[in-house]
């Protein structure tokens, strides 16, 4: 692997790569082999694929799709965000809604779960006959030797009274003070800051054992999810409205869509009868990676 992608001339994000290969190393320590490999591997290397269509070989850019990645993490929020954006457009009321509880001092992964429930006992509460639906994100941020653990939520509600809001929510957590805020998002300004706060999740520029550490304790945990009217919310149901959407891949020959197939996954995309025959391609075409640099 060379360290092209690490010289600022001839990579205008070599920091982020940079970042990335520092946290690999971290992963590594910490016996994630598997995750460090992949960290090394993302937009470094190239993959090989091939069409069903033609037959013709082509690489791709490997992309690990790690929430601790600092590439991939980066453009999951950006495109999330935009997502989120296009969604407080559709909304008649669009409110950002933040809950808090006091700083979690026993196992992260339970403080999480903790927060989810409480904040669904909120959605069932009188106070959120109102609201017709939304999305919210879960974010840690370590504390000490602990985490804090909070929930941002953007909410359609033509109404939510702080106070009631702040009792219902410290008489479910059990405590007699916890943080909330309530903020309009009617103007673009607004808009584009709930969508800010609802889009991040990963800690991954953090302290190294930190970031680890996150991983570890979200590890199969969902963070982020829609409610209500926007229950499973995906990118394309606000397709119109967006313009970040990456247009189908197509092989660059013959044109097909949704036609390439990684060199890896032949074997179960294509079937033994055939698998052999492409197997054959494109181990006549070279190696099954690349390096990008």
């Amino acid at each position: 692997m060379r360290d092209d992608c690490l010289d600022p001339a001839k990579n205008p994000r070599a920091k982020h790569f940079a970042r990335k290969r520092e946290v690999a190393a971290a992963f590594d320590a910490a016996g994630y082999i598997d995750v460090a490999d992949h960290l090394r591997d993302c937009q470094e290397v190239s993959l090989q694929c091939i069409c069903r269509d033609c037959g013709e070989v082509i690489y791709i850019p490997d992309r690990c799709r790690l929430r601790v990645c600092p590439l991939c993490s980066y453009a999951r929020a950006r495109h999330r965000g935009r997502m989120i954006l296009a969604l407080t457009h559709r909304m008649q009321w669009p409110k950002l809604l933040t809950l808090t509880q006091p700083l979690w001092r026993g196992l992260p992964s339970d403080g999480i779960d903790y927060l989810r429930e409480a904040w669904n006992k909120l959605r069932e509460t009188q106070l959120f006959k109102m609201v017709k639906g939304g999305v919210y994100q879960i974010e840690l941020k370590p504390s000490g030797d602990h985490w804090h653990i909070h929930l941002h939520a953007l909410i359609d509600a033509p109404f939510l009274p702080y106070q009631q809001i702040f009792t219902a929510w410290t008489s479910i957590l059990g405590v007699q003070h916890a943080e909330i805020d309530i903020q309009a998002a009617t103007t673009d300004s607004q808009k584009i800051y709930a969508a800010k706060y609802c889009a991040k999740a990963a800690d991954y520029e953090g302290t190294l054992p930190r970031v680890v550490a996150w991983y570890a304790i979200t590890k199969g945990k969902r963070l982020f999810a829609g409610f209500g009217t926007w229950y499973n919310i995906k990118p394309e149901d606000v397709e119109s409205e967006t313009d970040w959407r990456p247009e189908p891949f197509a092989c660059p020959k013959c044109g097909a869509l949704k036609s390439c197939v990684l060199g890896i996954h032949v074997h179960f995309s294509c079937g033994p009868a055939v698998a052999e025959y492409y197997q054959a391609m494109l181990a006549a075409a070279g190696p099954p990676t690349r390096s990008l640099w």
